[in-house]
């Protein structure tokens, strides 16, 4: 989970707010420890307040720290004041869980476990990729740049720099450690050293909505074997029995049949469109929502 931490900041003397921030960031560190990501508001707004000398510095401060406990998945709650309390009821009002001390927070088990994911089918491995398959990983989208040119947003400068993808992976990597995403490579069992494919759980959120975006590629000269459908069908269940989520969306052109097939053949069911819903190759595209719910929720 992604916890903020909460507490007094403001006080008398500049030696009382130090103190106060090191309570906060002593709290944050458990947070750590029980395998979770802790944010203190304070900490990420106090260099952007002192930047805007012009402005309020409390309110740039509570506004920097509002909208940053709004997308958390619960908040720990070490003291009161008036900025504490109104970020714990932002997540109170959110049906999300409040702490008052480390120990009610529960240990993340699987905050090492899903580090090195790997998921098997018959044919395939599925595996959570790092800046360490960067190689690999450009190495499939070049082969693939023209085929996924009508389904990909426009390519940016960096798009053919191996680089910028190693960055990109040890970002979603660093996701996974708090639960938010999940990208897997896809290879098959007799070619364990080729990416043939990309499986991604993105935007988790947990609490009461449980739910997530599915996104897929797979190489061109790989396609119409079933290996879309029978790599997807096992991070669904990963989703559900694993993650513990309800819902997994899939959002898809309408001219993307091939797609809309594979989505259908894993159990999806269409839901209804969005005109405009996304910049698809430098063009406002509409789509097609597709959702596959977890009925023993």
């Amino acid at each position: 989970m992604l916890i903020a931490v909460a507490g007094p900041y403001s006080a008398g003397t500049e030696e009382e707010k130090a103190k106060n921030l090191e309570a906060m960031n002593n709290a944050a560190a458990e947070v750590y420890r029980k395998g979770h990501i802790p944010v203190i508001g304070v900490n990420a707004s106090l260099f952007v307040a002192e930047k805007l000398a012009g402005l309020p510095g409390k309110e740039v401060i509570n506004n920097i720290s509002f909208a940053i406990v709004e997308r958390c998945d619960a908040i720990l709650v070490i003291g009161s004041s008036p900025g504490a309390d109104t970020e714990r009821e932002i997540i109170k009002n959110k049906g999300l869980p409040v702490y008052y001390s480390v120990e009610e927070i529960p240990e993340n088990s699987n905050h090492n476990k899903y580090m090195s994911l790997e998921l098997f089918s018959a044919r395939l491995i599925l595996r959570v990729l790092s800046g360490d398959d960067a190689e690999m990983f450009f190495d499939f989208l070049l082969r693939n740049k023209e085929f996924f040119r009508p389904w990909s947003p426009a390519y940016n400068s960096d798009y053919e720099s191996l680089d910028y993808h190693k960055k990109m992976l040890e970002r979603s990597k660093t996701e996974t450690t708090d639960g938010r995403h999940y990208k897997f490579g896809v290879f098959k069992k007799d070619d364990p050293c080729k990416i043939i494919g990309s499986v991604a759980l993105s935007n988790i959120a947990m609490g009461n909505f449980r739910s997530c975006f599915l996104g897929y590629r797979l190489d061109e000269m790989e396609n119409s074997k079933g290996y879309a459908a029978e790599a997807i069908q096992h991070v669904i269940k990963f989703a559900f029995e694993e993650l513990g989520l309800h819902r997994i969306e899939s959002n898809i052109m309408p001219s993307n049949k091939l797609s809309i097939r594979t989505a259908e053949k894993c159990g999806f069911v269409y839901e209804g469109s969005s005109s405009k819903y996304l910049q698809i190759n430098g063009k406002w595209e509409d789509h097609l929502h597709y959702v596959i719910l977890n009925e023993k929720l």
